[in-house]
């Protein structure tokens, strides 16, 4: 993954014959084995990309967390900080985030947690709070967590139907397959991307993936 240096793989793999794809074509191997349809990936970054019948193609996203990653682990935990710094400030309002996020974190109080979101922890560590604000959204039913879900979900459906535009699929049954840790939150960030889809093609569809990318690359 990150390599598509054709020397540099073929230094690591000693084999007769190399092949060299994006890790999305391999994941969309893996979830939709006909390659016809479109993945959805929202981990601690986000990208789509799908195949038509024509064997067309189409990728939109993927840029990294400065200039992109919209919908992904990384941009909710972003705004989550953001939300707990505005409602302590009352710019906005208040939500059981900052409690489990100071939990999470091991934090004694805002200004410990600003410390450590610019000290030690790592860009994985603090995607991990996107699953602090699932929690909170399914356990506690809070709104600021619920509307950062949701939010996730329109900009992972833009890319979707970026995606859908580029391989020009606005007609007829499509595969949709989210693939990534975002969508443990289920409905509440696969409602809104998949309205989002259906006002460019009502008949778009909801798929889980089949395989995983490893399996994916095995069929390939």
């Amino acid at each position: 993954t990150g390599s598509g240096h054709r020397e540099t793989v073929e230094s690591v793999y000693q084999a007769d014959q190399v092949t060299v794809v994006s890790d999305l074509v391999t994941a969309l191997s893996g979830a939709i084995p006909s390659m016809q349809g479109v993945i959805v990936i929202a981990g601690t970054g986000s990208a789509a990309y799908g195949q038509n019948a024509s064997g067309q193609a189409g990728i939109a996203g993927g840029q990294g967390y400065y200039a992109g990653d919209e919908g992904s682990a990384a941009d909710i935990a972003r705004l989550a900080f953001r939300a707990i710094f505005q409602a302590k400030d009352g710019r906005g309002p208040q939500t059981s985030l900052t409690a489990r996020l100071l939990e999470h974190y091991n934090c004694t109080d805002l200004r410990h947690l600003r410390r450590r979101i610019y000290g030690d922890l790592t860009r994985d560590q603090l995607a991990k709070a996107a699953g602090v604000v699932g929690q909170a959204a399914i356990d506690d039913g809070d709104r600021v967590a619920i509307s950062l879900l949701n939010h996730a979900g329109v900009e992972l459906g833009r890319l979707v139907v970026a995606v859908l535009r580029q391989i020009n699929w606005l007609v007829g049954p499509v595969s949709i397959a989210p693939i990534g840790g975002v969508f443990n939150a289920g409905e509440l960030v696969t409602r809104p991307m998949m309205a989002h889809v259906h006002e460019i093609n009502a008949s778009a569809s909801l798929q889980a993936a089949q395989f995983p990318p490893v399996i994916g690359a095995l069929l390939l």
